[in-house]
């Protein structure tokens, strides 16, 4: 009885210390991967390419499908660095003379492991997919918003609602959106309006996300053509709803819902659904892989096996992301082009456990 509660506070502390490194690990990626999508999503608002009330949006959203790509990494990493600290502090020479062998090392982590692959799994079939629909979606909007009204020059006449009004500015500032000297001009039904405003800004309804058009300090024109009786209408601020062509979200592979890619007969679609359950996979695979991958002799430090497991990492990616393209272009099966690179991982794993058990046939000599 005292044995089996040692042995379950020593999973305990095993499972504490790899799950904290596991956040560590993806929490440090994951600022690193945002903060790459940030300085591009607010380069493309600084150029006028998509609206700035849309960055924060999309940098939330894209880190969903950073995940899908830490995670594997990053289980990878937190195993073996909780496992590389304890080597360094001969704490696992202290457990394996109690009799605590490789094996054993899997109980605890085989808890942690099944918990990520679970989360991936929600992120790679459902979460994933739909917040790369959203980005589609938003990048789309702000397309068609930076088209109508950002993307103006100041100087020159541009058609807007959908031609049936014209733009002019004298001048623009693309770090405030401000206009200056403003000409509108649009045909609303049998009438003509002309509003002609000093000052102009642009703003977005968050509801419809359309464009509307504020002008201060101006007049408005409205009348039908030909005839006398026109209203003049002078005004300090006036909204004006400029609206945007329809737009239809691009649905990418990538963004399809489970449901269509289950009932779908597209080759693409299939594949998607082979890598997508392949995700999962591969968290386990390379959680199973750590254990014995950290082992470190006395002599070694910490980090000496890292550089062996990125570079099985790098491989294994490359690999797979080869396979895909391979099945994609070829429609050959998924088995031999996605899972038979799961399986050689898989063999690798079984490799370096059995020589550090010492195996039959696999046992390394002396």
């Amino acid at each position: 009885m005292k044995v089996r509660t040692r042995v379950g506070i020593i999973d305990r502390y095993l499972i504490r210390e790899a799950a904290l490194s596991w956040f560590a690990v993806t929490l440090v990626l994951l600022v690193l991967m945002m903060g790459s999508g940030f300085a591009r999503f607010l380069g493309r608002a600084a150029a006028g390419k998509l609206p700035q009330e849309l960055v924060l949006k999309l940098v939330s959203l894209s880190s969903l499908e950073y995940l899908v790509i830490i995670v594997p990494i990053s289980i990878l990493l937190a195993i073996m660095l909780a496992l590389g600290r304890h080597y360094r502090d001969n704490e696992m020479a202290a457990l394996g003379a109690a009799g605590i062998g490789l094996l054993h090392f899997y109980r605890p982590y085989i808890w942690l492991i099944a918990l990520v692959a679970a989360l991936t799994a929600w992120l790679s079939l459902d979460l994933s997919p739909w917040a790369s629909g959203e980005v589609n979606r938003l990048r789309d909007i702000g397309k068609a918003q930076s088209v109508d009204l950002t993307a103006f020059e100041p100087g020159k006449f541009r058609t807007v609602m959908g031609g049936a009004g014209v733009f002019y500015t004298e001048e623009y500032d693309r770090k405030t959106g401000d206009f200056r000297h403003v000409f509108l001009r649009a045909k609303m039904g049998d009438e003509t309006v002309v509003i002609l405003a000093d000052y102009g800004e642009q703003a977005v309804d968050p509801d419809t996300q359309e464009n509307i058009l504020i002008l201060k300090d101006g007049y408005r024109y409205e009348g039908e053509p030909g005839r006398a009786d026109y209203r003049i209408t002078a005004f300090r601020e006036h909204g004006v709803r400029i609206e945007l062509r329809n737009v239809e979200a691009s649905l990418d592979v990538n963004a399809k819902p489970l449901e269509a890619l289950i009932g779908s007969s597209d080759w693409k679609d299939h594949v998607e659904l082979h890598w997508r359950f392949s995700v999962p996979v591969s968290v386990i695979l390379l959680g199973l892989l750590a254990v014995p991958l950290a082992y470190v002799r006395p002599r070694q430090g910490r980090y000496a096996q890292l550089v062996v497991a990125l570079l099985i990492y790098m491989l294994y990616s490359n690999l797979l992301t080869a396979g895909r393209l391979w099945v994609e272009e070829t429609g050959i099966s998924p088995m031999i082009g996605i899972w038979s690179i799961h399986a050689a991982l898989m063999f690798i794993v079984f490799s370096l456990v059995a020589r550090r058990e010492g195996w039959g046939m696999i046992r390394a000599r002396a």
